[in-house]
């Protein structure tokens, strides 16, 4: 296997991971460690080639295209289950997550995760 961004081959020295989209939980390939990370500064902080510094910034110049390319095919069918709970499909967040804000007396979505487990028959 190769990371599907650099083409580095996955040896004793060089490990492939799962990249997943955090949005979704679909998984979208195989990238060696380092392209993962700095995929995950592209695709969050959208850091762009002349404000970025070091590595990343060879990095991102280097494989500009083929990150882009990268993020706009279509997932896989498969979900990433090692973090990403089953979400709500209306709202994103997991019932836990809803819990949480339910009973916080900060959070802004207070009211509408209320109302979310109450529709979903969950208590909090």
């Amino acid at each position: 296997m190769y990371c599907e961004i650099c083409g580095v081959k996955a040896s004793n020295e060089v490990r492939l991971v799962r990249d997943h989209d955090h949005n979704t939980g679909f998984i979208r390939g195989f990238l060696c460690d380092p392209c993962n990370g700095r995929l995950g500064t592209y695709e969050h902080r959208k850091v762009k080639p002349r404000k970025a510094k070091g590595r990343y910034r060879e990095w991102l110049e280097k494989y500009q295209t083929v990150v882009d390319d990268y993020l706009s095919k279509e997932p896989s069918g498969k979900q990433y289950k090692k973090r990403i709970n089953e979400r709500d499909l209306i709202t994103g967040f997991t019932k836990g997550q809803m819990r949480g804000q339910a009973r916080s007396t900060k959070s802004e979505f207070r009211f509408q995760a209320r109302e979310r487990l109450a529709e979903l028959n969950v208590s909090y």
